[in-house]
């Protein structure tokens, strides 16, 4: 899990617990910033599977609220990064009230300079020949259908790699936590107080 801002924030790596993600979700609230950077997050997230084996389902899901144009370097190594690691793509778009959306025909005369931020994100996302789709969610229910539908679509199991620890010394550690607290118990009541 990749949050992201202004610059991304490694979460958490790949898990099939699905208490940790929830709780990684919740953590994340749900206060952005006035900067989207989407490109640089696609980057770290592509890389979670670099040098893996393919051993499972490979999808990025990128859920914003908002867009933002992805340099041309950046995008070049984007595009070919996702194809080479057969990577899908499934974008589920949060629009603010005043946003057109992903699908809506904007008149001419209405149109913005540089065009609908997420209108051209989609564009590229569709111009990177790799499977991908597109979810605009503006209640409850329709992010409800989005993720219900990607489920049908995703199938393949996740398959992930966890360290457990050979034995359990948990005992010790909490031994030596107990005593650390009485040594400091025991330091507070040696404490020479200042006469007044």
């Amino acid at each position: 899990m990749v949050a992201f801002t202004s610059s991304p924030i490694y979460v958490m790596p790949l898990t099939s617990k699905v208490t940790a993600v929830r709780a990684a979700i919740e953590a994340a609230g749900d206060h952005g910033l006035a900067l989207t950077d989407i490109a640089t997050p696609l980057v770290m997230a592509a890389e979670y599977f670099q040098n893996r084996a393919f051993l499972g389902a490979r999808v990025i899901v990128l859920v914003s609220d908002g867009a933002a144009k992805i340099d041309v370097q950046v995008g070049d190594w984007l595009r070919d990064t996702l194809k080479d690691l057969n990577v899908r793509l499934y974008w589920i778009y949060i629009p603010s009230e005043d946003s057109p959306g992903i699908f809506a025909k904007v008149p001419y005369d209405e149109m913005p300079v540089g065009g609908v931020p997420e209108q051209e994100l989609d564009r590229y996302f569709r111009s990177l020949n790799i499977p991908y789709t597109a979810y605009e969610t503006r209640s409850p229910a329709a992010l409800k259908r989005a993720v219900a539908d990607m489920d049908k679509l995703e199938r393949w199991p996740l398959r992930t790699t966890e360290v457990l620890p050979g034995q359990n010394l948990s005992a010790y550690a909490y031994g030596f936590s107990l005593l650390m607290i009485l040594l400091l118990i025991c330091t507070k009541l040696l404490e020479v107080r200042v006469w007044r």
